[in-house]
């Protein structure tokens, strides 16, 4: 399913750095850390 996210300028560019780093498309990069986040959450829930 599709969804949006507003971020600043600063923080995409950051995402694009570390996602270059990786040698991965920065969206592929920003939906890894809002799964790990999610995960984290549910097992400290």
């Amino acid at each position: 399913m599709p969804t949006s996210v507003s971020l600043s300028p600063e923080t995409v560019i950051e995402l694009k750095k570390l996602a270059a780093k990786k040698g991965i498309p920065y969206q592929v990069l920003m939906r890894s850390f809002i799964i790990e986040g999610v995960e984290k959450m549910k097992k400290s829930s």
